[in-house]
């Protein structure tokens, strides 16, 4: 993903995530985002 493209991708996201009300849902967000920009945990 270029930087312009995941640039408009966060703000998508992010509008998303602030008009989701529910826990779950904001976590579902999360886990597409995680899985979107392959961030891996540190182990």
């Amino acid at each position: 993903m270029t930087g312009q493209t995941k640039a408009g991708y966060l703000d998508a996201v992010r509008i998303r995530y602030k008009q989701a009300i529910g826990r779950a849902e904001k976590k579902v967000i999360i886990s597409e985002v995680v899985a979107n920009l392959q961030i891996h945990e540190d182990k």
